[in-house]
């Protein structure tokens, strides 16, 4: 983490930056959008059936309420079925309703799926039975092992007809099928068919109902309603899944997103059609383990995991509530998890007026290749070949928490083509950790965390979370509540206007002190706002009655033992003291220790500058700089540093160098000798490393005797 504090500031230093009004500390609420219009020839999807559309079905059609799919429903639709023993432990769960889940020594146990009631089968007194509750069929149910280490609830295997018992997640999906006409399986005639169709619109009216699937059906496919997206395709007014009822998706597929797992344009000898993918007033609820893709790396969406290039993408007025986890299997080649969009390789995307709410959860550990990243909104633009190509988000706020990846951010991880982001907010806490390489950029930041090529505008947005950190032994690591990391051949194409951070990130510790020539000496630490923090913005969005700064001082070994953290240490084992302004600028403050006694000369303190501010309620709060060892200093080592700080000439320039005393020929200090001879009286000579002993000198051999 050396550089964590060097890449912000050259992130910070290139942005063109407008001091005006700062950014509001949440997005403009929309108006509740008017749910559209089914058109009169809609037609209207009732039940599993009429849901489960064919590749040559295109036009409009409508939901007419909402729909729950059950396992009964879904027996006839599973793509396919594998036995799996029911082996359970006697042991109590709930289930997703929060009933108990009574399991008896041989594995078996009561369900009623009716009403959402578990129970063991009990004879008129009550005492069970050993049999288990069947079900509308007549068939067992079971429940087996899950995986999912987000949802431990165990997943009903389901007896179907033949008396095995069957996972429920294998029905692999998608509801609705979407073909390419180069399919070597099908006739000339059927793909001509699907050619014909690709041509046409489908659109899917939600009418403001609700998918939802029973407790224990899994998805295994790359999406819940289209695998991939040929052609023109759009869904409105539909929640798929509920907070209630969400999406349980075991993911087996590299493109994965409950809408679909791809947008792909579709070639037919000379003809080309531009595929567009269309969501409007679109909510999805669930989780996405993908887990079951082994080591590969997958792309992850809330939405789409991957549309291809030259497509098109419009969601608005939209809401994720999707989980996205990997918990224990490490890919080779890193993955790309958005609460959106996985990975952007498209023309055109305008997400407008959305949220996410959802947990990015990437590799534990982190990817072992440069591109794994995770984001609130799209992990990244990385695949991006068209130089034109273009990513917007307008009125949008991430609420939901980023952990792990190479590069975690609020909204945009990786950035590589033209990005405009507009009255966008962060709250959500972004946690990056790769605690398995040393040698590749690493990045958390509220906004964006990589800018890798292309341009970005960001204007009227904020991040209002204080909760960034780099968990990484990279020299290239680096924190920001705005952009992590800018590409030196970009520099000059990333602008910031009215945009506002308050985090960690925005205050670090100048790497160095000051020492009081007075005996019993006191050290100065100093800490500075970064490039893209102001005193004027806090002052505009606090009042400068409500603004304090200060610094927290303690042993560097006190702090170490503390998990290199001033929080929860205990009061006597820190110097607080008030800070003050050391410019008149207000980039910059500082705080003086109070004495430190000749025995401590060469111990080393560090110290934590922070800021607290008080909203317009009366809340509190507080910002601390980052932990950085190497701002750790001793008197010792300050004196050693000024009495080395020497001159080979006579200088003197106002403000930055004042070397007017010789104190020796031909070397000049800003120091007297006098001054000097001071400084020498701090200075704490190392111990000298005990000499190595030298071998005993090696026996000669003895004299061979005579024969």
């Amino acid at each position: 983490m050396r550089k964590i504090l060097s890449w912000v500031l050259l992130a910070c230093m290139i942005l063109t930056m407008i001091p005006v009004s700062i950014a509001a500390e949440t997005a403009a609420a929309p108006a509740e959008p008017a749910l559209k219009e089914a058109p009169a020839d809609a037609v209207a999807i009732t039940d599993l059936a009429t849901l489960m559309l064919s590749s040559t079905q295109k036009g409009n059609y409508k939901f007419t309420g909402n729909l729950h799919i059950t396992l009964d429903m879904i027996d006839a639709y599973m793509a396919s079925l594998e036995e799996v023993p029911p082996t359970i432990p006697a042991t109590i769960k709930k289930d997703g309703n929060g009933d108990a889940i009574y399991y008896l020594e041989d594995g078996k146990i009561a369900y009623d799926k009716a009403n959402g009631e578990t129970r063991i089968a009990t004879d008129k007194e009550g005492n069970p039975t050993g049999e288990n509750v069947k079900d509308a069929n007549g068939d067992d149910v079971y429940y087996v092992k899950n995986t999912d280490p987000l949802n431990p609830v165990n997943a009903i295997a389901y007896d179907t007809v033949n008396g095995k018992t069957l996972r429920a997640y294998d029905f692999a999906g998608p509801l609705i099928t979407t073909d390419k006409p180069d399919d070597a399986k099908k006739t000339p005639e059927e793909n001509t068919a699907i050619w014909d169709a690709n041509k046409n619109a489908l659109a899917i009216y939600g009418c403001g109902y609700s998918l939802t699937f029973e407790d224990g059906i899994n998805f295994a496919g790359g999406g819940v309603l289209f695998n991939k997206v040929y052609g023109d395709i759009s869904v409105y007014d539909l929640s798929v899944g509920t907070e209630e009822k969400p999406i349980s998706f075991n993911a087996g597929f590299a493109n994965i997103g409950i809408i679909a797992g791809g947008v792909v344009d579709v070639t037919w000898g000379e003809e080309k059609l531009e595929s567009k993918l269309t969501c409007e007033n679109v909510d999805v609820y669930g989780t996405i383990n993908e887990e079951k893709r082994g080591d590969q790396n997958n792309n992850v969406g809330g939405f789409v995991g991957k549309p291809d290039t030259g497509t098109e993408v419009v969601i608005k007025n939209c809401n994720s509530y999707i989980d996205i986890t990997r918990e224990t299997v490490k890919t080779k080649g890193g993955n790309q998890y958005g609460g959106f969009v996985g990975t952007w390789k498209g023309d055109s995307l305008l997400i407008e007026n959305s949220n996410n709410y959802g947990t990015m959860f990437a590799d534990k550990g982190g990817a072992s290749a440069s591109q794994g990243s995770a984001a609130g909104f799209v992990a990244t633009t990385k695949e991006c070949t068209n130089v034109d190509a273009t990513v917007t988000l307008k009125n949008c706020v991430n609420y939901g928490n980023v952990y792990h990846a190479r590069v975690a951010a609020g909204l945009i991880g990786y950035s590589a083509c033209k990005v405009t982001v507009e009255n966008c907010v962060n709250w959500g806490e972004i946690h990056q950790s790769d605690a398995n390489d040393t040698t590749l950029p690493t990045a958390a930041a509220g906004l964006i965390g990589n800018v890798i090529k292309g341009e970005v505008a960001v204007t009227d947005c904020s991040n209002e979370t204080s909760a960034i950190s780099v968990f990484s032994p990279s020299k290239d690591a680096a924190t920001s509540g705005l952009i992590g990391l800018i590409d030196e051949n970009v520099k000059e194409k990333v602008t910031l206007t009215n945009v506002f951070s308050f985090c960690s990130a925005d205050i670090f510790m100048v790497n160095g002190a000051a020492i009081r020539f007075d005996a019993p000496t006191k050290l100065r630490f100093r800490a500075s706002l970064s490039a893209t923090l102001s005193y004027e913005a806090l002052v505009e969005k606090y009042g400068a009655e409500n603004i304090t700064v200060g610094m927290k001082v303690a042993k560097l070994d006190d702090v170490k033992a503390n998990n290199n953290s001033f929080e929860g240490l205990a009061d006597d084992k820190v110097i607080t003291t008030v800070g003050e302004w050391y410019d008149d600028e207000h980039k910059s403050f500082v705080a003086t220790t109070g004495e430190i006694a000749e025995a401590d000369y060469g111990t080393k303190y560090i110290a934590s500058g922070y800021v607290t501010v008080k909203d317009a309620q009366g809340n509190e709060d507080t910002i601390y700089a980052a932990f950085v060892e190497e701002t750790a200093r001793s008197a010792s080592d300050v004196a050693k540093a000024a009495l080395a700080d020497r001159s080979p000439v006579k200088m003197k320039i106002p403000g930055v160098s004042n070397y007017v005393y010789e104190i020796s020929t031909g070397s000049w200090s800003e120091y007297t000798v006098a001054g000097n001879e001071k400084l020498q009286a701090y200075v704490v000579e190392e111990p000298a490393a005990p000499e190595t002993p030298a071998d005993p000198e090696t026996p000669a051999d003895p004299a061979t005797p005579a024969a």
